[in-house]
């Protein structure tokens, strides 16, 4: 008996320490697509930083659409030092995974529209379709948006 409650225990442990990626956040920057970890132990893998991208689509396996390796810059922790991708490497409401490998990975799915001509996110809806309305993927509570939108007021 004390074998069985010793190997589900192994089991769960195992299952708890696999850690999948994390969570990247992005807003926009300048009209482009900004991205940071919002991780104070964010660091390089191998004195590197990997970002890859692609496209969603339903009907077919990933497609990359971009890709970078970055050396020798300041680790994206928060929005000060994000990453930027140019505007240009996305066609709008498609949805695409965008991935930082560093000393682990990070991941966000992401829409970008630009309804007016203004550039926005838009949320993901069921995996693989872009909403309507502009999405939050800053991670942000109420109170640092209103920070954010204050700032904004007087610039």
């Amino acid at each position: 008996m004390n074998i069985i409650f010793s190997l589900l225990f192994m089991t769960f442990s195992i299952s708890a320490i696999a850690s999948p990626e994390s969570k990247l956040y992005v807003e926009i920057k300048n009209d482009d697509i900004c991205i940071y970890t919002n991780d104070p132990k964010s660091d390089y893998y191998n004195g590197r930083i990997y970002l890859y991208m692609g496209e969603v689509h339903t009907e077919l396996a990933y497609q990359s659409s971009y890709n970078a390796t970055y050396h020798h810059i300041k680790i994206p922790k928060s929005f000060a030092d994000c990453i930027a991708i140019k505007n240009s490497n996305f066609k709008h409401n498609i949805p695409y995974d965008i991935n930082l490998d560093m000393n682990k990975a990070y991941s966000q799915r992401i829409c970008v529209s630009k309804p007016n001509g203004k550039i926005q996110l838009t949320k993901v809806v069921d995996g693989y379709t872009c909403g309507k309305e502009k999405y939050d993927y800053s991670g942000k509570n109420i109170f640092e948006k209103i920070i954010t939108w204050i700032k904004s007021l007087l610039i």
